[in-house]
């Protein structure tokens, strides 16, 4: 697991990025940008994993989209999924700041 991901998505359907694991009390800085027509979905699993829930949706802009997010949990694992598909590659990252 990351302690930061910071990739393009691939152009299709479904690709997903590397995962992120959370330490826990921590803040993280979440964004996506570039030129891209879909939705990129930011999932989180409490299971390693084997199931992952929406927790937040990016639609295509040209503008870059920030979230910063507080999980007090540790080893919850994050992940994009480019899941509405139509042209374009988003920019994706997610990293890891301050304790809280």
């Amino acid at each position: 697991m990351a302690n930061k991901v910071e990739e393009t998505l691939a152009s299709s359907l479904d690709s997903v990025s590397a995962v992120f694991e959370a330490r826990g009390a921590c803040v993280h800085n979440i964004s996506v940008n570039g030129t891209y027509v879909g939705s990129v979905y930011l999932e989180k699993s409490f299971d390693s994993g084997s199931t992952w829930n929406v927790c937040n949706v990016f639609s295509n802009t040209n503008d870059i989209q920030t979230l910063i997010c507080r999980e007090i949990e540790p080893k919850i694992h994050y992940r994009f999924r480019f899941a509405i598909y139509t042209s374009g590659d988003p920019y994706v990252r997610i990293s890891e700041g301050g304790r809280f």
